[in-house]
């Protein structure tokens, strides 16, 4: 974090040297300059600043402004709640800061280990990549945080808040066939019936299939129950949990009917764009810079970064193979190229975003199927 000074453009720029002031202007008077050496210094207090973060704008804010140990210099701190509302990943600072002192613990926030939630923290000490920049005349405050400090949010990612599970409903589908010949000089004649029934309460839903057979030769009919179960999501999880009669999931072995229990991960709770596998790209801009990521000389995606390290973890399902040529483009001109090794296989997960604020992928993906039971003859003659 620089002093505050005259706001800038959004590129680095060199330190400015020191000014000299002559006191014979102040007519003799007794005044310290001094503070007035390296700019025009923020006194300590709250002020009430316009704040934007990578260049958005966060709206109106109230700030305060700490004068730092043996300086005249005030400098801006934060509360860790209120850089959580900003949208700084606090929690991945935190960790890295107890990673960084040996104290390696298994505490998802770990802020107890250095901050309350309440104590106003500079942010360049939580982020050392991070800048802040004042203007005084203007109570504008603009920050600076690099990419991969930002809680990133998957693209079409929808809030687990906001899943509705439903209205109370009764479902039916049916199927009925009949058929009739002569063969051979006899009447033959059969008859088919397919029934799909549920019931949805809440986060409960029922659901039933089964078949009825009728056939002349032989006499009699026979019903077939291919599935009667219970079921229900397990959102924080990202799975379903199934009781009755069903069918295992056959991902990599062959799907067979089991009576009981079951728990199997549910992909259509993650979003679109990660339910398949891609690779994490990660690197570091010199300063607000634009990065292209290519296979086969074809753009897949493209986005702009501030200064510092970025990772991008959304990136769209691209098939099974061909490495990704990523562009990091300065905001002076200057280019970094780099490859990505891309390799995938069926089933391959993808790996998890450490800055996703989408809690089905922010710590892991997995794929599992669970099942506790009986194999179960599927047919039945009545």
């Amino acid at each position: 974090m620089t002093a505050p000074r005259e706001r800038s453009t959004r590129r680095h720029r060199p330190k400015l040297a020191a000014v000299q002031f002559n006191p014979a202007f102040l007519n003799g008077q007794v005044v310290s300059i001094s503070r007035f050496t390296n700019g025009n210094p923020v006194p300590a207090g709250v002020y009430d600043v316009d704040l934007s973060l990578n260049g958005k704008a966060q709206g109106q804010r109230e700030v305060q402004f700490v004068a730092m140990a043996d300086s005249d210099v005030a400098e801006p701190c934060f509360t860790i709640a209120a850089l959580r509302g900003l949208g700084v990943d606090v929690d991945k600072a935190l960790r890295s800061r107890v990673e960084s002192a040996g104290a390696v613990t298994g505490d998802a926030t770990g802020s107890a280990a250095f901050y309350d939630d309440g104590q106003c923290v500079r942010l360049a000490d939580l982020v050392p990549d991070a800048r802040a920049e004042f203007d005084l005349a203007e109570l504008q405050l603009d920050i600076t945080v690099p990419q991969a400090s930002i809680v990133q949010t998957p693209y079409g990612y929808v809030s687990p808040a906001l899943w509705d599970a439903g209205i109370k409903a009764g479902l039916l589908q049916y199927n009925f066939t009949t058929y009739s010949a002569n063969q051979s000089g006899a009447d033959v004649s059969s008859a088919y019936l397919g029934l799909q029934l549920g019931l949805n309460l809440g986060q409960w839903r029922f659901r039933q299939r089964s078949t009825l057979d009728w056939n002349s030769n032989v006499g009699g009919m026979r019903w077939n129950n291919l599935a009667t179960y219970v079921e229900r999501d397990l959102t924080s999880w990202r799975s379903r949990l199934t009781f009755g009669d069903s069918f295992t999931t056959g991902e990599v072995f062959d799907s067979f009917s089991v009576r009981g229990v079951q728990i199997s991960s549910e992909d259509r709770m993650l979003p679109d764009s990660m339910r398949a596998y891609a690779p994490i790209v990660r690197g570091v801009a010199e300063s607000n810079a634009r990065v292209i990521v290519r296979q086969n000389n074809d753009i897949l995606y493209e986005t702009s970064v501030p200064p510092g390290p970025f990772e991008l973890g959304d990136l769209p399902a691209i098939g099974y193979g061909g490495d990704l040529r990523v562009t990091v483009e300065e905001a002076d001109g200057r280019r970094q190229t780099f490859l990505v090794p891309f390799a995938a296989v069926p089933n391959l997960l993808r790996p998890a975003s450490r800055g996703s604020t989408c809690p089905q992928v922010s710590t892991a993906i997995s794929s599992f199927s669970m099942s506790r039971g009986w194999c179960r003859r599927r047919s039945s003659v009545v």
